[in-house]
């Protein structure tokens, strides 16, 4: 497969939910990138269709994490006009906190600060300390 990219979405203009149709859902996220889901694979019902349908309102202004592949497609319109277009096939619906976005960083150290070590112990004369 190809390489997947992830990111954390807000779906908008879900369509196609019908489960009985076979053509696949699409939907925006909040830039209007548009997406496709598949609701079936070669195996029976895909793994991104029933997380999806676990989402409120048919994922209506559901934030989301998404594995989607991103492929280059052309096709000419009724005018004669070759139009292109990037195709994004979500093939993994997760929770956003299981999402590793391109911008984000591993969880490192964002400080050189040490942490106090003890001196060494020494024993200490109390009689000496209280007489003086």
């Amino acid at each position: 497969m190809e390489n997947l990219k992830e990111k954390i979405i807000t779906i908008s203009g879900v369509t196609n939910l019908n489960p009985e149709d076979k053509k696949p859902i699409n939907f925006k996220d909040e830039n209007g990138d548009k997406y496709v889901l598949w609701k079936t694979n070669k195996t029976g019902e895909s793994v991104a269709y029933k997380m999806f349908k676990l989402l409120p309102y048919g994922g209506d202004g559901a934030t989301i994490g998404i594995a989607y592949s991103e492929e280059p497609k052309t096709f000419v319109n009724n005018e004669g006009k070759e139009i292109s277009f990037t195709q994004r096939t979500v093939v993994v619906v997760k929770k956003p906190n299981e999402v590793r976005a391109e911008n984000q960083v591993p969880n490192t150290p964002t400080s050189t600060t040490k942490l106090a070590t003890q001196a060494p112990r020494t024993e200490v004369d109390w009689d000496k300390v209280s007489l003086g």
